[in-house]
């Protein structure tokens, strides 16, 4: 369904199995609204605030987010495929077995996220934020983590092969059975030069 509504507020509302495919939404405050398995791929949701709400199952494939807030949302199992995303907020949601592959989150805030087991291949999140975010059995073979800061981040069975992290800051980070074979690290700090050697299969 097409729709404008640039600047709306829906703060609260039900919007259970919502069907705004394509959406013009640019600005809207949808702060705790409840809609999971809605369906906004294609929609323009530049800086509107998503805060708090519950998108489990949502679908925002190659939707146009940029600036946008999505802090403590959950977007568990979401489908954020190509989404266009740099400098959006995601500090603390819940982005648990999420498809992020090859979104585009430069300068995102991923800070204390939750993105465990997300398949993230060829994510670009160069320059995000995630301090203290949860990557355990994470996905992100050949993504884009170029200065990124993972300080105090779990990496835990992370599959990180062929992953750019040139500049990236991993320090005090978890990395129990993380595969990095293959990554880029030139200037990077923090991550294990065991895992960067180990041959040990990642996950597929």
């Amino acid at each position: 369904t097409d729709a404008s509504a640039g600047g709306a507020a829906f703060d609260g509302a039900k919007m259970a199995g919502a069907k705004l495919a394509s959406a013009s939404l640019s600005g809207a405050s949808l702060v705790a609204i409840d809609a999971p398995d809605s369906t906004w791929d294609d929609a323009t949701v530049e800086r509107a605030r998503f805060d708090g709400a519950n998108l489990e199952r949502a679908h925002f494939q190659r939707a146009m987010a940029s600036d946008s807030s999505f802090d403590a949302a959950t977007l568990r199992g979401a489908d954020l495929r190509r989404l266009h995303g740099p400098g959006m907020s995601l500090r603390g949601a819940d982005l648990r077995d999420a498809d992020v592959r090859r979104a585009r989150l430069m300068g995102a805030e991923l800070s204390t996220a939750n993105l465990r087991a997300i398949k993230g291949q060829q994510i670009d999140a160069s320059e995000a934020k995630a301090v203290r975010a949860d990557f355990t059995g994470a996905v992100l073979r050949e993504a884009n983590l170029s200065r990124a800061d993972l300080t105090r981040a779990s990496l835990d069975q992370a599959d990180l092969r062929e992953a750019t992290l040139t500049g990236a800051v991993a320090l005090e980070s978890s990395q129990r059975g993380t595969n990095l074979r293959g990554a880029h690290l030139d200037g990077s700090s923090g991550f294990s030069s065991v895992a960067a050697k180990s041959g040990k299969p990642g996950p597929t």
